[in-house]
């Protein structure tokens, strides 16, 4: 396993080639967020997410979040309505998980679509996550993120084949920098109903699994896991209490 000891929550171009190579090979990463250490893999690979599932024993039938760059990439994902927009960015960054309703992006990259609240959104072929590029002008180079169509997204086995998803933007640089280069997922660093721990070396020794990749920023402040909030209905509702005090 490689670990990459980070002092200032910034990440080198040579760690994020390293995050990006590990990613794009199916492996999984432990990675510092705002809350707790978290496991991600690339949210398209089934087999990286499968080897995901058995490292941590999580049953197939609980689904698993996203972390994305920012609210406009979700939108892409999700439906977004002016409602659900203005919660999102009153709330993001920030210690959160929030339900939302997916889009069906096979059949709709071609087709105008209404939302629950009849906020217009048009899908066409050219309205695709490509993400920007990362340049370490010192170095002259560069890492090109990940680009997504409907037929390059998110895998079924997170939401557990339902028409929902979570999704996080968390509030730390390095879970930001690793969500430009592609969205992953966003789930504990622990075995399931396990002990939740705040520094790299418990969690490694408690999984004892394959882990290709560790971002090691020292013990976290807290091990409390985001608060989670279910936006698909029209009135939200808080799912687990976290770190995150909701305020609607």
């Amino acid at each position: 396993m490689d670990i990459l000891n980070i002092d200032n929550d910034k990440l080198r171009i040579s760690d994020k080639n390293k995050i990006k190579r590990s990613l794009e090979s199916g492996n999984i990463i432990i990675y510092p967020t705002d809350t707790i250490y978290g496991l991600g893999v690339d949210i398209t690979n089934e087999t990286a997410i499968k080897n995901l599932y058995v490292s941590k024993n999580r049953s197939f039938n609980k689904a698993i979040s996203v972390i994305f760059p920012n609210i406009e990439d979700i939108s892409k994902y999700c439906y977004v309505n002016s409602r659900i927009k203005s919660i999102l960015e009153k709330h993001l960054p920030g210690p959160f998980t929030f339900i939302l309703e997916l889009k069906d992006l096979a059949t709709e990259n071609n087709i105008g679509v209404n939302n629950e609240n009849n906020d217009n959104e048009e899908i066409n072929s050219k309205n695709i996550i490509t993400k920007k590029s990362i340049n370490d002008k010192n170095n002259n180079l560069s890492i090109k993120g990940k680009k997504f169509d409907g037929k390059n997204s998110i895998s079924k086995l997170l939401t557990v084949n339902s028409n929902k998803i979570g999704i996080r933007i968390p509030n730390s640089q390095i879970a930001m920098e690793i969500a430009k280069i592609m969205p992953i997922t966003s789930t504990s660093a622990n075995i399931s109903n396990a002990s939740t721990y705040s520094t790299v070396n418990e969690i490694i020794n408690q999984l004892n699994t394959n882990i290709d990749l560790a971002i090691d920023i020292g013990r976290l402040k807290s091990n409390i896991p985001s608060t989670v909030v279910d936006l698909t209905s029209n009135y939200p509702k808080v799912l687990r209490n976290g770190v995150g005090d909701f305020n609607f």
